[in-house]
Formats: C-alpha cells, structure tokens, sequence
C-alpha cells in the first residue's frame, strides 16, 4: 500500500487517467488498513493523512478540469429573438447577363384609323385599253324586258328573270300606289319606320261570270313573271289590238282587266 500512495505521489502531472487511479487507491487504503499491530497503525495513519493531502489537492485540480471543460460545451438552445431593424438598402449591383426571348404575346386589338394622308404623286400612263366592240356586238348585249302578267312562264324566244304574284293597294283605300307591281316570291325587306304607311295586297281573280272567255277564278292569286329579250330595243303594248305592226313582233296577247268600277281607287 505505502509503494502504491509513493507512486501516486511521485506523480508530477495529474491526468484524468492517473486521478481515477489515485481514487482507487485510497479507496483500497481504506479497505485495507490493519487493525492489530500498533506500529502498523500509526504508519498507517501517516501515509492516510499524507494521501489525504494529495487527494485534496489532486481534487482540486481535477474539480478545475471538469469546470474548464464544462464551460466549453454548448448550452442548450435558446428562445428565437426578434427580428432586428431593416438595414439600409445596399448598394446596385452589375447588370446581369440578357435574358433568353419570351415568348410571343397575343395579338392586340386593331387600331383606329389614322388620318388621311396628302395625295400622291401622279403615277404613269397605263395601257391602252381595248378597242371598243363593234355595232353587231353592241346590239348582242341589248336586252329589253317586259311584265306578263296572268303567267309564270315567257314566250319561247324571251327568257324568263323572275315570277312572282301581282300586288297593288287594297281596292278600299284612296290612297297608295296607281300601277300594278309583278312582286317576287323572296322579297327582301328593308328598313321598318314607325308612322303613316300604304301596303300593298295582292290582287285576285273574280272572273267566275266571264268563264267563257278568262276562265271561271274566284279569289285566286294573280301570277306573274318578268321576261327578257336579247337583240331588242323597244317594247311597246297596244290595247285592242292583238296583232302588231309592220316591223314588230308578237310576244303575247291577251285581255285588259282592272279593278270594278265601283272600287274606291281604280286603275
């Protein structure tokens, strides 16, 4: 026992390893101190109290070491602290490098119209046109139209433009149209304006007491149809008549008719 406590006592550095040693040792000091010899004890006793001094000092130490090296271990984390003031804006930095091209946008709405701009300069002459057709061509392209009326179709050598149904004012009414009109069957209506207007009827056989000669109609649609004929110049019609002069030709024939004379607006 008293080698061991030299040992430890020629020790000049105390290190983790040497203090846990040194505590062991004592601990056996104790254990295994002999209580029969008087002489023993009192040695006994001395090297206790001398290894006594130098645990002291040697805890010390090592008290000092824990503490230093406690107080370089991080402590637990703390609360978060508030956000600081906003710091001043910095400086501008370089111009970045140009950026790749978007892509195209939709397209925009159509602009108004700009102002009208001064004439331009007179441009060159142009090229001299074609000769005017000759009197034979001319005359090809004469085309002379008539109304006949009570039909649907023209004569063999006219040819027909449209047919319709025959229209005029009511036969109670003073006022409106004076001539008969050959009205299309797809008329195509106008502008509508409010206020006084005339109308337009169409107009019906009663011919049902002359059946030998117009044929017996009661109340029926008046037909119509607009012919034309190429390489004439004129037209004419003759009343009671149904042959035509010298020099003319016979598109049709027929009887007069118009409204009864007891009728408020007749033809």
């Amino acid at each position: 026992t008293a080698y061991h406590l030299s040992c430890l006592n020629d020790s000049s550095e105390m290190t983790p390893e040497k203090t846990l040693l040194f505590i062991a040792a004592y601990a056996s000091l104790c254990l295994f101190k002999p209580a029969a010899s008087a002489s023993v004890s009192s040695n006994c006793d001395s090297g206790l109290k001398a290894a006594n001094d130098v645990l002291k000092a040697r805890l010390d130490t090592l008290e000092k070491i824990v503490t230093a090296a406690i107080s370089n271990f991080p402590g637990p984390k703390g609360e978060k602290g508030v956000n600081g003031p906003t710091g001043n804006i910095g400086l501008r930095g370089p111009v970045g490098p140009h950026g790749k091209s978007g892509t195209a946008g939709t397209k925009g709405e159509k602009g108004e119209s700009g102002t009208k701009g001064d004439p331009g300069l007179q441009g060159s002459p142009g090229q001299k046109g074609e000769a005017a057709p000759s009197e034979a061509a001319s005359k090809s392209q004469l085309l002379a139209t008539y109304t006949r009326w009570g039909r649907t179709t023209c004569p063999s050598e006219a040819d027909k433009i449209y047919d319709g149904i025959v229209g005029g004012d009511h036969y109670k009414h003073t006022g409106g149209g004076t001539n008969y009109l050959c009205m299309p069957k797809n008329p195509i209506y106008g502008e509508i304006k409010s206020g006084s207007h005339a109308y337009i009827y169409n107009a019906e056989y009663e011919t049902n007491q002359f059946s030998s000669r117009s044929g017996a109609h009661w109340q029926d649609d008046v037909p119509c149809v607009v012919c034309g004929v190429k390489n004439k110049t004129s037209l004419l019609m003759i009343p009671a008549r149904n042959v035509c002069p010298s020099g003319w030709r016979r598109e049709y024939h027929g009887y007069l008719m118009t409204e009864a004379a007891i009728h408020a607006h007749p033809r």
